[in-house]
């Protein structure tokens, strides 16, 4: 069959989605404008001109899929990001190869395991991403039908692989079984989230030292979904994300607007789009309040001098290279463990 991409959505779109992951017969085959012999950039800018809007030369010119309907995320992003970060996996583990392992664990670094939890059957996934925080670039990533509960036991397994690794889960209905199967395993890094609606990082870090302030996992309600898209967008638009799955981009191409709300486009899923938003919001907000606590806590040590008195009553001065160490006159105590 051959045809003009129209939208997204339609039976060509998903049987050309699936010719291209390989889950049908049909081969994928794309003739953009450039493979003609007798057409230049000159021509191609002259189109858009000639059809009074670049997004329809973009559809009729570039073979480009673009969504019916306001996107969330803009073709041109999308398209920075195929040809800059997406890659195939190096590893395809599973019974169903679908956890995709772009980068191994690398024992000093820090990670985080941000995951969404769907029933298990047939009409959705549960999906989760593991991002490198300090680069902001994903490892790894799980997209496929399972128990809440097994679910919950392959989490634990990948976050401590990951160094044990910050593990995030949304707490929804079915989440909570996954939430429990972890708690079962008696994982210590787990995620949890104050139970006002106000986040600031003093009421954040306040809360941390009160659990009956908490509740385990991520909160994912009317308040902090638009907070998680927003946030999602702008790492987007800054390019300060490394995305490398295919799988995430494409469910991003049919992330749109419906009525004020940026959900999936009828007959498609966002489960990966929003474990991964989620994940740029945390890295974003619990993360940095984390951090401020850690850096105001160092700036605090910094500025202790205690004198110990030595052995013969006097007071040694309090002059040392290490600025997390207290001089007693006939030593030091490194205190760097505070932190």
């Amino acid at each position: 069959m051959l045809s003009t991409p129209y939208g997204t959505g339609n039976w060509f779109h998903q049987t050309w989605v699936r010719a291209e992951s390989g889950e049908n017969q049909f081969l994928p085959i794309k003739l953009p404008w450039y493979v003609h012999p007798e057409r230049n950039e000159d021509w191609r800018k002259r189109q858009d001109e000639l059809l009074g809007d670049p997004r329809l030369a973009a559809q009729e010119c570039d073979c480009d899929f673009n969504t019916s309907g306001d996107v969330v995320f803009y073709p041109e992003y999308l398209d920075f990001i195929i040809q800059t970060y997406v890659k195939d996996p190096l590893e395809r583990r599973g019974v169903d190869h679908n956890l995709w392992i772009w980068e191994p664990a690398d024992y000093t670094r820090s990670y985080m395991v941000v995951a969404d939890v769907a029933r298990g059957d047939s009409k959705d996934f549960s999906a989760f991403h593991i991002i490198d925080i300090d680069t902001n670039t994903q490892v790894a990533e799980y997209k496929g039908q399972i128990s809440p509960k097994e679910f919950g036991y392959l989490l634990v397994a990948i976050a401590t692989e990951y160094n044990e690794a910050l593990l995030v889960v949304e707490n929804n209905n079915i989440g909570w079984a996954t939430l429990d199967s972890i708690q079962e395993r008696g994982y210590k890094n787990l995620y949890y989230s104050p139970k006002t609606e106000a986040i600031n990082a003093e009421s954040y870090l306040e809360k941390l030292d009160d659990p009956s302030k908490l509740v385990p996992g991520f909160s994912m309600n009317l308040r902090t979904r638009p907070l998680v898209i927003n946030k999602f967008r702008e790492y987007i638009g800054d390019k300060s994300v490394i995305i490398q799955s295919k799988r995430l981009v494409e469910e991003m191409k049919v992330f749109i607007w419906k009525n004020g709300k940026a959900e999936a486009q009828s007959g498609y899923n966002d489960d990966l789009v929003m474990s991964f938003g989620t994940a740029m919001y945390i890295r974003d907000t619990a993360l940095k309040f984390k951090s401020q606590g850690v850096d105001l806590a160092r700036a605090m040590l910094s500025n202790i001098a205690v004198n110990r008195p030595n052995f013969n009553g006097a007071y040694a001065p309090n002059q040392y290279n290490n600025p997390y160490q207290i001089n007693y006159g006939h030593g030091t105590e490194d205190i760097s463990w505070l932190l």
